[in-house]
């Protein structure tokens, strides 16, 4: 049993991770200063200057996002089930033995 949990835990620490990620992300351009963030696009600073280019277009950003982070979700919410099944359906048998 310990061999087919290890990967599994590992892909739902993973996405764990990843979700915090896209939603760290989605966090920050929503909560975004555009004046200022142009001011410092101005000012030469090239993180800036992206970050200015990737507002243009921020529901095609956020839309990505978002679906980018439903993914991850639903991955690991597949993948605990499947962990889930595998516990407990071997708790079980050990229970009716």
């Amino acid at each position: 049993m310990t061999e087919s949990v290890i990967i599994p835990v590992i892909i739902v620490g993973v996405s764990i991770i990843l979700s915090a990620l896209f939603s760290g992300c989605e966090t920050g351009i929503i909560s975004l200063n555009v004046f200022q963030l142009t001011a410092q696009a101005r000012q030469g600073s090239k993180r800036a200057q992206l970050l200015a280019k990737l507002i243009k277009k921020q529901e095609d950003l956020l839309t990505g996002l978002l679906a980018g982070n439903n993914m991850i979700n639903i991955t690991s919410s597949a993948v605990a089930a499947s962990l889930a099944g595998i516990c407990l359906g071997t708790m079980a048998l050990r229970f009716l033995q």
